[in-house]
């Protein structure tokens, strides 16, 4: 099936700060939407396995870096 190309669409993601947000932002942007990344970063003070740093792993900003290095607009 052909990859659909996104031009002059524009999509609003939230949680693309890790995880499925950020793969659905980054995909969307590279299909060519412009896009606007938003997050909620929380932390769990009571957790020690690993779980608050796999949350900070992808910021939105690297998420939206990227997109505009493959030429979209993004915020």
């Amino acid at each position: 099936m052909p990859t659909q190309r996104l031009s002059g669409a524009v999509a609003l993601v939230t949680g693309a700060n890790h995880g499925i947000g950020a793969a659905t932002a980054i995909a969307l942007a590279q299909r060519g939407a412009d896009i606007a990344v938003s997050y909620l970063r929380t932390g769990d003070p009571g957790r020690s396995d690993g779980y608050n740093r796999a949350r900070d792993r992808r910021g939105a900003a690297t998420v939206a870096r990227s997109s505009r290095s493959d030429g979209g607009r993004s915020l």
